[in-house]
Order: structure tokens, then sequence, then C-alpha cells
């Protein structure tokens, strides 16, 4: 009857432990699966600041053609009232897109804060793997990590992008003053 007794209670502590190992095993993966979905926001967050710039420089380049037609017409006409009223409208238009670039650089910025708390995570993830076979998931976040590195490069290639149209609408605001 006592071993009976001692083979349950066995059984039992087997089952704990089994049980224990099992909820840590899923909680692990559904963590990777969380940062995996985390990180590919970020992507898309970063694809829609690149395309924001883009559309930024084709409208810097738009006002920058119409400044140099206007000051062309000026030169005869210094009382002109639609030449005035495009320079109203080039003067909004700047001031526009100063409020568009403090918006994108603080997406960028926010991007930034997610991709080195994403690479810390990453990092402590591979810290808890030490000694253990990678499985598929894991491969996937050390493929992510080197994306990582390219999205890092982008963002500093779109701060200069960004330096450059305030420095385009600088000189917008000048001409215009």
């Amino acid at each position: 009857m006592i071993d009976l007794m001692i083979e349950m209670a066995l059984c039992l502590i087997g089952a704990l432990v089994l049980g224990f190992i099992i909820g840590w095993l899923l909680s692990k993966i559904s963590a990777k699966k969380r940062y995996k979905k985390e990180i590919k926001q970020v992507e898309k967050n970063l694809i829609k600041s690149e395309d924001a710039v883009k559309k930024l420089k084709e409208i810097n380049l738009t006002q920058q053609e119409e400044i140099d037609k206007a000051k062309i017409q000026n030169i005869g006409f210094h009382n002109n009232k639609s030449l005035l009223q495009k320079n109203m409208e080039l003067k909004i238009l700047s001031k526009q897109n100063k409020e568009e670039i403090k918006g994108l650089e603080t997406v960028l910025m926010k991007a930034e804060e997610m991709i080195v708390e994403r690479n810390r995570k990453i990092i402590e993830l591979e810290k808890d793997k030490i000694g253990e076979p990678l499985d598929k998931g894991y491969e996937e976040l050390l493929i992510t990590k080197d994306q990582f590195s390219h999205i890092e490069s982008q963002l500093i290639l779109y701060q200069k992008e960004i330096a450059k149209l305030k420095e385009i609408n600088k000189k917008l605001k000048d001409r215009h003053i």
C-alpha cells in the first residue's frame, strides 16, 4: 500500500515537472512570435517613412521649380498680385513641409528606439539559448537582427535627407522673406 502511494506521489511530481517544462517552452515560443510581429511592424513603419520622405523630396523639388519660375516672372512685374499669392502659397507649403519633417523625425526616432529595444531583447534571448540547438524560429530572429543593421543604416540616410529638406525649406523661407 505504501509502495502504491509512493508511486502515485512520484507520478504526480513527474507530471508537475513535465507541465512546468511545457509551460516554460510555450512561453518562450509565444515571446518569439510576439517579437517577430513587432519587428514586422517596425519594418512597415520604416517603409511608410521612406515613402513619406520621397514624397517630401518631390514636393520640395516642385516648390523649387515654382520659385525659380516666379523669380523669372518677377523680374519685370514686382507688383503682380498672382506672384504675391504664389509667394504666400509657397510659404504655407514650406511651413507644412517643416511640420511633416518634424513628424517624420518623430517616427524615425521611435523606430530607432524600437530597434534598440528589439536588439536588446534578441541578445537576452540569445543568452537564454546558449548551449541549446537553434530551432527554426530562433534562426529567423538572427536573420532579422541582420536586417536591423540594414534598417539602422537606412535610418541614418533618411536623417540626412531630412536635414537636406530642412535646408531647402530654410532657403525657401529666406527667399520669401
